[in-house]
């Protein structure tokens, strides 16, 4: 893979945050091998703010949701 092409968000991360309610939402991509090229899966996250730590579950679809934790 060329690492050049990647640019500064090759995960494609988009997030959003409500300052209201302390909540964030976004969507990133994870890449895999197949047949010798990468491909992308979407994984969607979603979450709360607490003093200043993101607490959350990322899911992507076809396959379970993990706890994350943003710093």
């Amino acid at each position: 893979m060329d690492e050049a092409k990647l640019g500064e968000n090759p995960s494609a991360l988009k997030l959003t945050y409500k300052a209201k309610d302390g909540t964030f939402k976004g969507s990133f991509k994870v890449y895999a091998e197949v047949g010798g090229k990468p491909k992308a899966t979407t994984v969607k996250v979603a979450g709360v703010l607490v003093n200043g730590v993101g607490y959350g579950t990322a899911t992507a679809q076809k396959s379970g949701g993990v706890a994350v934790k943003v710093e």
